[in-house]
């Protein structure tokens, strides 16, 4: 009978398969305040220990109005027997609205259409609770790596760091704070240097920093602010005068032959203002 061979690993690939597997190990414990987040929202939502109120029922019903009737306007879903109304022990009529036009941004509304259609409020809890907390995390990661060059000391300040109450406590909450904060920190870290102290302005990034600094108003009109002051920072950036065909920034040089979208961001960012 032949002899099989024994099979005999290669240094280099043995480094690799133990880089793989800690980068795995470092991203599956990057989940655990997203879990840990989930399971609280779930033990309040079936102990009855929370419930919906303030401004939550009201961006509920921009989410229910979408879907139900295609449109913003909420006289008629204040009026109706929903998840929402029925969710609250008072009445929504004419609360938070003038003429059925919502006081509150319309950006939370939208983005909750999906968790809402496929598990109403519980839905709009869970993918908030989990979504958010995992955004935070990996984020916070990344930057903390970028910063301290050390995965395993990013990995103990991230998970430190959204373990904080304010993720715990108001990731399970229907309101925008949350969501503003990470956008503002991901536009921030799209411009923040590199290792090597610098940071490529590609097309992809500004047209994601462009979107999430001009979705910001959406979500609240007081957010309008912020977003005027990271736009006003990257405009001198992508938006200088060029010599000879070339963009004077060296941030930009490779970026000088692209036409810069942020004169479409004013468009963008006013449409919620324009809704109301």
């Amino acid at each position: 009978m032949a002899r099989r061979k024994a099979v005999v690993l290669s240094p280099s690939s043995v480094q690799m398969s133990k880089s793989f597997l800690s980068k795995l190990g470092h991203h599956s414990l990057l989940f655990g305040p997203a879990l840990f987040a989930l399971a609280t929202a779930v033990f309040f939502q079936t102990h009855n220990y929370y419930l919906i109120t303030g401004d939550e029922p009201h961006y509920l019903l921009i989410t229910e109005s979408i879907l139900s009737d295609g449109d913003v306007w909420l006289t008629n879903n204040q009026q109706a027997t929903n998840l929402v109304t029925q969710a609250v022990p008072y009445s929504l009529v004419n609360m938070h609205s003038i003429n059925g036009a919502s006081l509150h941004g319309r950006g939370l509304g939208l983005l909750l259409i999906v968790p809402y259609a496929l598990g109403g409020i519980w839905g709009s809890k869970m993918a908030l609770a989990f979504g958010l907390t995992a955004l935070f995390t990996h984020l916070c990661y990344h930057m903390a790596r970028q910063i301290c060059g050390s995965a395993k000391w990013a990995l103990v300040a991230a998970v430190t760091f959204t373990f904080g109450l304010p993720f715990l406590a108001g990731s399970s909450q229907i309101y925008p704070d949350l969501l503003a904060g990470w956008l503002i920190l991901h536009a921030v870290w799209l411009l923040y240097p590199n290792e090597n102290g610098k940071r490529p302005l590609s097309l992809p990034a500004i047209l994601l920093f462009s979107l999430e600094t001009a979705f910001l108003p959406w979500l609240h009109v007081r957010l309008l602010a912020p977003a005027l002051i990271l736009a006003l920072f990257l405009w001198p950036l992508v938006g200088m005068p060029r010599a000879n065909g070339r963009n004077s920034n060296p941030y930009c040089r490779s970026y000088s032959s692209t036409p810069s979208p942020l004169p479409y961001w004013p468009a963008i960012t006013y449409a919620p203002l324009a809704m109301r």
